[in-house]
């Protein structure tokens, strides 16, 4: 994989990429990653699919590499998001999100329809704070406190722990421990700005051919994950697929269902 850095609006931005010769030219799939990640955590789904794909992933602002800005709006990261685009001369693209990526993918689509070929929500873009029985704030203190407490006193403790491989890109060594590499403010605002998303405005402005995959554990949270997705399948162009044993985490736990499903979507598309 390699990465390049970007100055977009005067800050400072990590784009990841692998870079492959299709010609003819081949869809291209942005990657928005969720909260306390980086864009690195889709290494190996991107690399599954490049033989076909132009595939990119992006640190969201105030994650991995990615400088923070100030107070965080949906507004301003679709702004941020398009800047990309231009920067990258992508006159669209498929994006991909996965949790909170998702609900940034898709305010995107609905303020910028002409520039996303199609959304990909990994488990993401769909449920909202009040449905999980959580306020707004409870879930900002909830992020707040992941974000502060997972945290490890060596590599080595941190590398002990199930599934560490796949999260080594996320973390980093500061004051002597092994921390996320995310600034907590741009977590909170983040949650803050998504946690009542999809809004009912949004769903009405959805225009944009979606693809939903969703987790399937816990097994408690099957009826809320029902209610939420048929509020938006409703009036919302949105096909479901259950990616079967698997958490919130589904790309990483069923990796080549997700890349199949993935690739049957965009040949869809196309």
């Amino acid at each position: 994989m390699k990465s390049e850095r970007y100055k977009i609006n005067n800050q400072q931005t990590y784009i990841h990429y692998l870079k492959k010769d299709h010609r003819p030219p081949r869809p291209t799939i942005l990657f928005l990653h969720g909260l306390g990640s980086t864009g690195k955590t889709f290494y190996p789904l991107m690399r599954s699919l490049s033989d076909r794909y132009h595939v990119i992933a992006v640190d969201l602002p105030g994650h991995g590499d990615s400088e923070a800005f100030g107070r965080v709006t949906k507004e301003g990261l679709s702004t941020w998001l398009l800047t990309i685009m231009d920067s990258l001369q992508l006159d669209h693209a498929h994006l991909a999100g996965h949790s909170i990526g998702g609900d940034l993918a898709l305010q995107f689509a609905v303020r910028y329809p002409d520039r996303v070929s199609s959304l990909i929500l990994l488990d993401g873009g769909y449920l909202r704070a009040e449905p999980l029985g959580t306020t707004v704030e409870e879930e900002i203190m909830r992020a707040r406190a992941h974000c502060e407490t997972f945290v490890f006193p060596t590599w080595a403790s941190f590398m002990s722990e199930p599934g560490s491989d796949l999260m080594k890109e996320n973390m980093h060594e500061k004051n002597g421990k092994i921390r996320l590499k995310v600034d907590i403010d741009t977590a909170a605002d983040l949650t803050r700005e998504m946690a009542e998303e999809p809004s009912s405005a949004t769903i009405e402005n959805w225009t944009v051919p979606t693809l939903l995959m969703r987790s399937t554990k816990p097994e408690e949270l099957h009826s809320i994950r029902e209610r939420e997705t048929e509020r938006i399948t409703l009036r919302a162009p949105v096909q479901v697929i259950d990616i079967c044993d698997s958490t919130h985490e589904l790309y990483i736990d069923n990796p080549a269902r997700v890349k199949d499903e993935v690739k049957y979507w965009v040949e869809s598309i196309i």
